[in-house]
């Protein structure tokens, strides 16, 4: 998918916070549409081709490989795999978060 072909968009995380009086805590709720995220990076999954996405377009071998919404962006932030390389490798090349990634490959 050409870059002028991706559409902008914002799908921003919504919060909510509600007091629970018998815990007597705070509780923020945060939620986020991904769906569109998810959708677009199907379709750019689907087109990727690994000779157009080859060193020979990207001499510098920079190239997306996922798309992932800020929700879960705020997970992994908090659980320590955001800014650990090799936990980000595993979590995107685990078939269970294959919604996430833009390309066959595996990293």
């Amino acid at each position: 998918m050409d870059n002028n072909d991706t559409p902008e968009f914002d799908y921003p995380v919504e919060q909510r916070t509600f007091y629970d009086e018998v815990e007597d805590k705070l509780h923020i709720q945060s939620t986020q549409d991904t769906a569109p995220i998810l959708e677009l990076n199907k379709i750019e999954r689907n087109a990727f081709d690994q000779a157009f996405n080859s060193d020979i377009k990207h001499p510098t071998g920079w190239q997306r490989v996922a798309s992932i919404p800020n929700i879960i962006v705020d997970e992994l932030m908090r659980d320590g795999r955001w800014g650990d390389r090799e936990a980000m490798k595993k979590f995107l090349n685990d078939p269970n978060n294959r919604a996430f990634r833009t390309t066959n490959t595996n990293l």
